[in-house]
Formats: structure tokens, C-alpha cells, sequence
């Protein structure tokens, strides 16, 4: 068995891995890969003494009656080490810290009607699917990751405080105008990066998520503003543990 004082904690996560622990195990999501890897309980509770930021669990405390031998300890370390998931030397940066306000609402599935889409806002659409389709095809979710992080970077300029109306106006335009690029369904990532491109052009930054479910397997994205969620509902989201948060 592992023993904990004699186990201090010298391994890390390194800058580009984020992970999501629940009762069932662990998720890691390699975000210059682009790549989730799944770990079992055992898995999950070797190792969570071993990682300074290995995160606690989303659910409740883990209680395992199978002892992890100090072989087994070092084959997963050493596994995750090759696969660059693992690192000796602490991280300069810390990844985005998936927190998520709860309970949630929404105000995006359930707005219909509303005024029409101004010109403006039509090119801006075209202009943020663009930059959302290319960024998925192309780019890394790290690379991603630093694009939503630079968009909060305050202009130099004044910037008048958007109210809840103006909110809900722009999520009402931009589900108009969705279907002439993208389904709703099936291009989850892509939709909420050109909704967070959209908003960013009117000076609004609410939080780009990524989750995920355990059994069956899925990955899912969405956005959020503190706790309403813009462009899906509340009990689509919610089976979901997230395990990224910009």
C-alpha cells in the first residue's frame, strides 16, 4: 500500500492538462492533443496523493477498499509521464479552474421571437462562425483556450455596461440567424465559440465550459453567464461535470 507520509506529493499536472474527478474515476483532457483520457477509481485514487493539483472529487469523498502497491503506483505514473500528462516540475501557469455557478437558468432554449437581426449583427454572426469553425479545425483547444482568454483583455476605450436586456436581445439574433450556418445538435464546440465571438463583440464575456459524462461517455460545451445558461437549459447541462471553464 501506498503510504502517504512516506509519499509526498512531487508530481503535477502540467500546464495543458485539465482533469475532472467524479466517483466513477477521472478524466484527463490534453488540451494540445485535444485528447481525453479516462482513468478507473483505482487509477484515480493512486495517484491523488502523488499530484500536487490533482483535483478533489465533484461528487462526494471517494472511499476504496482495494490498496494501490507502490508497483502499481510507479506503472501509472510512468504511463502518464509518456503520454506528457504527468510532469515533475510545477506548472508556471494554472489552467482555468472549472468553476461553475449553481443552481442554473436560462434564458436561451426557451427565447423565440424578438426583433429582427440588424445588418450589423448578421455580419457579426457570419464573422464569429467563421472564426469559430476555422478555430476548431484548426487550432488546438489550447491554442482556443488563449483566443477566449484574450478576448476579456479590457480595451482602452470606455465600454458602456450591458444590461440583461441587451443580453437577451443578442442570444435572441444570434438563434436566428443559427440555422443558416450550424444545427443545434452535433457542433456543440463550434456553437458556443461563435456565441462567445458573437457576445465579445458587444462587450459581453460570460463563461466558455467544456464538461463531461462518465457512463455512457460525452463530451459537451456550453455558455454560461454566472448562472444562466445562454445557448442551452438547465437539465441538458446538468449531467455534466465540467472540466473546463474560461
Amino acid at each position: 500500500m501506498i503510504d502517504l507520509e512516506e509519499s509526498p506529493r512531487r508530481y503535477w499536472l502540467p500546464e495543458h492538462v485539465v482533469a475532472c474527478v467524479r466517483l466513477e474515476g477521472a478524466v484527463l483532457l490534453d488540451l494540445k492533443k485535444n485528447r481525453y483520457y479516462g482513468l478507473g477509481l483505482l487509477e484515480s485514487a493512486t495517484l491523488s496523493p502523488l499530484v500536487a493539483n490533482w483535483p478533489g472529487v465533484a461528487d462526494g469523498p471517494v472511499s476504496h477498499d482495494r490498496p494501490a502497491s507502490r508497483e502499481a503506483a510507479k506503472k501509472y505514473v510512468a504511463a502518464l509521464s509518456r503520454l506528457e500528462l504527468l510532469s515533475a516540475t510545477e506548472p508556471l501557469r494554472h489552467v482555468p479552474v472549472a468553476q461553475v455557478t449553481t443552481p442554473l437558468t436560462s434564458i436561451g432554449e426557451e427565447l423565440s421571437g424578438g426583433s429582427r437581426p440588424s445588418v450589423a449583427q448578421v455580419a457579426t454572426f457570419f464573422w464569429s462562425y467563421r472564426w469559430a469553425r476555422n478555430s476548431v479545425r484548426q487550432c488546438s483547444l489550447d491554442e482556443i483556450t488563449h483566443a477566449v482568454t484574450m478576448m476579456r483583455i479590457p480595451s482602452e476605450r470606455p465600454v458602456p455596461m450591458a444590461s440583461d436586456s441587451d443580453l437577451v436581445r443578442l442570444i435572441s439574433a444570434f438563434r436566428t440567424l443559427r440555422p443558416l450556418a450550424m444545427t443545434a445538435n452535433g457542433e456543440c464546440l463550434i456553437h458556443s465559440l461563435a456565441l462567445l465571438k458573437f457576445l465579445a463583440r458587444y462587450y459581453l464575456f460570460p463563461t466558455w465550459i467544456i464538461g463531461v459524462r462518465f457512463r455512457p461517455w460525452r463530451a459537451h460545451s456550453w455558455v454560461q453567464m454566472q448562472e444562466c445558461v445562454l445557448d442551452s437549459t438547465p437539465e441538458k447541462v446538468c449531467e455534466f461535470t465540467p472540466i473546463l471553464a474560461v
